[in-house]
C-alpha cells in the first residue's frame, strides 16, 4: 500500500493505493480517523501480473498515467467536498 498525504480545509488527509497487481484501488482517506474522506473510490484494471514483492511493485503502479490520474481526481473529490 502507498499512502500520499496532503492537506484540505485544515485537515490532514491520504490517498490510499493499494493494488494486488491485477487491480489498483484509489480512495482518499481522514489522516487521524482512518476512515474513507467521501464515498468515491477509484479502481482500474491494470492487466498485469507482478513476480515481485507488492510492496517494492507499488512505485512502478503509481507511475501508472491512470493510477497518477485518480489520484488527482481523489485528492479533487476532497478538496471540492464531494
Amino acid at each position: 500500500m502507498e499512502r500520499i498525504g496532503f492537506v484540505a480545509h485544515g485537515k490532514e488527509y491520504e490517498v490510499r493505493v493499494i493494488s494486488d497487481g491485477w487491480t489498483a484501488s484509489i480512495r482518499a482517506f481522514n489522516k487521524e480517523t482512518g476512515t474513507p474522506a467521501n464515498g468515491c473510490k477509484y479502481q482500474v484494471d491494470i492487466g498485469l501480473t507482478f513476480f515481485g514483492n507488492l510492496e517494492s511493485d507499488i512505485e512502478r503502479i503509481i507511475g501508472f498515467d491512470i493510477v497518477k490520474h485518480f489520484i488527482d481526481l481523489a485528492k479533487r473529490d476532497v478538496i471540492d467536498k464531494l
